[in-house]
This record gives C-alpha cells, structure tokens and sequence, in this order.
C-alpha cells in the first residue's frame, strides 16, 4: 500500500462494500420503511456512478504504474507496450463517459414494468396508502 494506485484500489473496495451492504439492507429487507427507502436511492445511484469512476480513475492510475515500472526508459519511443497501454486508457475513458452519459439521461431508463408497480417504493400504496386501481 505505497502508491496511488493501491490506495485508490482499497478506496474502491471499501465503497464498493459500503453501497453494497447499505443497498441491501435498505432495499431488500422489508424493515426499511418507504421514506427511508425514496430518501436513499439517489444517494445510492450517486454513489454508483461515483464508485463507478473511482474504478476506471484505479485502473488508469494502474495502467500508468505499470507502465512507469516496466518501461519508463523506452515509453517516448512508442513501444508497442506503451501504445497498447495508451488506446486501454482511452478506451477506459471512452466507456466511462458513455456509461456515464447514459446513467444520466431519463430516455435510457427502463419502464416500469405492471407487474412491479405494486413493488416499487415509489408506487402509491407505499407512500399514500391507495389501491393501485385507484386513480
């Protein structure tokens, strides 16, 4: 645990445990109470997406060590290594901008479906107490 990249790792880890412990306690255990629930969710997806990019932040940050530890000597002559390692990189970036970019747009969410209506935490017999055939 001497670099970046290892203390980015742990980092990553311990959140990715945290938001899975914390999401499965508030969302599958039937304890958890409906406000609860609607309170955590955007915490819960921010944090995702944040973890998210602390994982792709990890790995670049491991691609470079590596790189620095193998062929620092030779990198500015584009070694085939080196070259390999760059397109990883930005291939790395390019795929967390468009994960990015479609977690944050409304028309890629998926409908819901009827049968999970009566299930959802958002739905109104959670929160107001009506039938869902109720208008």
């Amino acid at each position: 645990m001497y670099s970046l990249h290892s203390w980015c790792g742990m980092l990553t880890f311990v959140v990715f445990c945290i938001q899975w412990l914390m999401g499965l306690t508030i969302f599958l255990f039937p304890g958890a109470s409906p406000a609860l629930r609607s309170w955590y969710l955007s915490l819960h997806v921010f944090f995702g997406l944040a973890l998210f990019i602390l994982a792709i932040a990890t790995c670049l940050l491991g691609i470079k060590e590596k790189l620095l530890f193998s062929i620092m000597a030779t990198y500015s002559k584009f070694v085939p290594e080196g070259v390999l390692a760059n397109v990883l990189g930005l291939l790395l970036l390019v795929f967390g901008g468009l994960v990015g970019y479609i977690l944050t747009r409304d028309e890629f969410k998926r409908p819901p479906h009827p049968e999970e209506e009566a299930l959802s935490m958002h739905f109104k017999t959670l929160t107001e107490g009506e039938s869902p055939n109720s208008p």
